[in-house]
């Protein structure tokens, strides 16, 4: 009688153990949709995956999302964004493939941009931008691509700046606008015209 009861605990005991690593294995839940209207009430849950669209009522935050992504304050994507986000004021994403981010004040990634960030006042990608940023102010670690901007600075540039500022540690392309600023360069500061290859 023990020993039968001792067979159920183990056996009980492995059943919990391969349920809980198989719950820990799968993947992110996939909506065709979601719709909240903030972080804390929206369905689904914020740790899911948005494949169609989004609609954000003041504030959205989810894992991934794939497709429209429509927000009035703003929209947040923890993960990787495919397709096109828009709000009012500001977009934020951990990285983007194949993405659009239009917003009335502000674009941010984390990571990597492949696509296009237009703004109202700023877009700033802490990684490469493989595209083009246009807003007043335009910040990306590197760019291949273009920038349209009042401002503009990138660490490493291949492609065009143009503003009324353009600013790059490293180039290798055109500088367009009032004052062209290519640190490592034979010709660091010119106006109107800067390039280097």
């Amino acid at each position: 009688m023990k020993s039968n009861n001792k067979k159920n605990i183990i056996a009980i005991a492995v059943l919990c153990a391969t349920t809980c690593a198989i719950c820990e294995t799968q993947q992110p839940q996939v909506f065709p949709i979601g719709i909240g209207i903030t972080d804390q009430a929206e369905f689904p849950v914020a740790e899911a995956d948005i494949m169609g669209g989004r609609l954000c009522l003041v504030y959205g935050r989810h894992a991934n999302v794939a497709g429209l992504d429509i927000g009035v304050i703003g929209c947040v994507v923890d993960g990787s964004l495919f397709g096109l986000q828009t709000s009012v004021l500001l977009n934020n994403v951990g990285s983007a493939n194949g993405a659009g981010q239009i917003a009335g004040i502000a674009n941010n990634c984390y990571e990597d941009f492949y696509g296009f960030q237009v703004a109202g006042i700023a877009n700033n990608t802490q990684g490469c931008v493989h595209g083009g940023q246009i807003a007043s102010f335009n910040m990306a670690k590197e760019l291949k691509g273009t920038q349209i901007a009042v401002f503009n600075k990138a660490e490493k540039a291949v492609g065009i700046q143009i503003g009324v500022i353009n600013w790059a540690t490293e180039m290798k392309g055109i500088q367009l606008g009032v004052l062209n600023i290519i640190e490592n360069s034979q010709c660091p500061y010119l106006p109107l015209i800067n390039a280097n290859f």
